[in-house]
């Protein structure tokens, strides 16, 4: 009997663990009755880990060695941001609707200090952390649609129709996808507009994409938002929708296996009845790359293969 092949020739890109991470977790004991993990952030250096009990588990990624824990009376932690052009700042968002930023200060070898602390949320689920690309600014955004901006203070930025499911920041502009349409911020001017006409009744995130590389540097960013029944908005940076992708078909194809120390991969070959998929987030991927992911699958999308679609 030949053998069953792991994945098919056709197929660039795999999806494999490298290292095993059971003792990290048995160090942390995220395992037990008592404490559980609720949120995770990863940057270049951290790993960080909200739990149930409100602590953040700061564990630098080379060596897997836990280097810090920050305590929060306040309630369990709900979100998490590291800061993407600094690794001293951290943002953390508790089950009482604060929010906190976090100054590490380990090059100076001094204690982490709360360096901007934010009641604005009080009462609400924050439901979204995002980091200014290029200063020390936070948006978040929370179940009552409430958007605000975190700095030396705390200030409301605007108010959009429904819970906020995800936050983005390019070029000064805040993207805010909420439950039932998504909204461009010109952050400035505190101005927010909406995206396309259609409205839509669930959880589904969008996200900028950077045209970084080629013959695209230079380019405004574009915007990918995720719509009902496997569908993507491809918009502008104005907000204008360019076009619409559907990828219920796409989905029907056979799920790659991940590559294991625990097990051997097997793929299966059979072709899946088509599904249907909310995209809940949508992440850029440095390589060009959007991320989404469910409770069954991880789904890694590749814009530049996406053919022409119609405006819905």
């Amino acid at each position: 009997m030949p053998p069953i092949p792991v994945a098919p020739e056709s197929c660039s890109h795999v999806l494999a663990e490298f290292d095993c991470l059971d003792p990290l977790l048995s160090a942390l004991r995220l395992d037990s009755g008592r404490l559980k993990c609720t949120c995770l952030a990863v940057s270049r250096k951290w790993l960080a880990l909200g739990t149930s009990a409100g602590g953040l588990h700061l564990i630098q990624r080379e060596g897997w060695k836990q280097k810090l824990i920050l305590t929060h009376k306040e309630g369990s932690i709900t979100q998490v941001a590291c800061c993407p052009h600094d690794e001293d700042f951290i943002a953390v968002a508790t089950s009482q609707g604060l929010v906190v930023v976090w100054e590490l200060q380990l090059e100076r070898r001094g204690r982490p200090e709360r360096v901007s602390v934010s009641w604005e949320h009080r009462g609400q689920a924050v439901t979204s952390l995002c980091w200014d690309t290029s200063s020390l600014k936070v948006y978040v955004g929370d179940s009552g649609g409430k958007v605000s901006l975190l700095r030396a203070a705390s200030s409301k930025l605007g108010k959009v129709d429904s819970r906020v499911v995800q936050l983005g920041y390019q070029d000064g502009r805040l993207l805010v996808s909420s439950l039932t349409r998504c909204y461009l911020c010109d952050t400035e001017r505190e101005k927010f507009w909406r995206v396309g006409n259609k409205e839509r009744d669930g959880e589904y995130g969008a996200c900028f994409f950077p045209q970084n590389k080629g013959l695209l540097v230079g380019q405004p960013a574009l915007l990918y938002c995720a719509r009902p029944g496997s569908r993507i908005w491809e918009v502008n940076f104005s907000g204008e929708v360019l076009s619409t992708h559907q990828f219920k078909q796409l989905l029907s194809c056979p799920p790659l296996p991940l590559i294991t120390h625990r097990n051997e991969p097997h793929y299966d070959p059979e072709q899946r009845a088509s599904q249907s998929v909310a995209f809940s987030r949508l992440l850029y991927l440095g390589d060009l790359h959007l991320l989404s992911w469910s409770d069954s699958a991880s789904l890694h999308l590749h814009p530049s293969e996406w053919t022409s679609a119609a405006v819905d």
